[in-house]
């Protein structure tokens, strides 16, 4: 009897694929990997639109001060390859992305202003790439949110239970998710 009890421990252990929850997680983490690539390139399109505004707009001072503040926080914000670790964390460096859209915003809402400068192609450009960017950001976290619910799902569930009790040194907190934070407040 004990025999029989221990083959088909083995058989449901073997069909859970231990090495499955390390894979789910890397996956989850590249993609977490994808999502910090995105914002950065985004916020490495501030300066340039702060240097054509300036040019035309030298009394928006404020606006350029603050963009250039967000995107300094935002480029340093030490969040870490893993968010499931810091879930406050996870929501701290979304809101930092969040303020420095709120300042581009302020922004573009400043250049409407100034149409009939010689700046404005340039700065039509950067505001394309600048959509381009969010748009990738947004893929991004559709991206991650896929793989880490993934992740979640086979955490949460049964094999991930016995897998975690058995001491499976992979088992850890679920990952945030993007879809469950507050929306962010409207921009400017």
């Amino acid at each position: 009897m004990r025999l029989l009890i221990l083959l088909a421990l083995s058989l449901f252990l073997t069909a859970c694929a231990p090495a499955e929850m390390p894979v789910l997680r890397e996956q989850a983490a590249a993609r977490w990997g994808d999502v910090m690539a995105r914002y950065d390139a985004r916020a490495n399109l501030a300066p340039i639109m702060i240097a054509i505004v300036r040019r035309y707009a030298a009394r928006e001072n404020d606006a350029l001060i603050e963009v250039a503040d967000a995107r300094r926080t935002a480029l340093h914000f030490n969040m870490g390859p893993d968010p499931s670790e810091d879930p406050e964390g996870f929501a701290r460096y979304v809101r930092v992305q969040e303020r420095l859209d709120r300042s581009v915003a302020r922004l573009i809402e400043i250049t409407t202003y100034y149409r009939d400068s010689g700046e404005n192609q340039n700065l039509k450009t950067v505001l394309d790439q600048w959509r381009t960017a969010q748009a990738a950001v947004v893929m991004a976290q559709t991206g991650y949110d896929g793989a880490a619910r993934l992740y979640n799902d086979h955490l949460s569930g049964l094999k991930g239970r016995w897998w975690a009790r058995l001491g499976g040194r992979h088992h850890r907190a679920p990952m945030p998710l993007f879809a469950d934070l507050p929306p962010p407040p409207a921009a400017i």
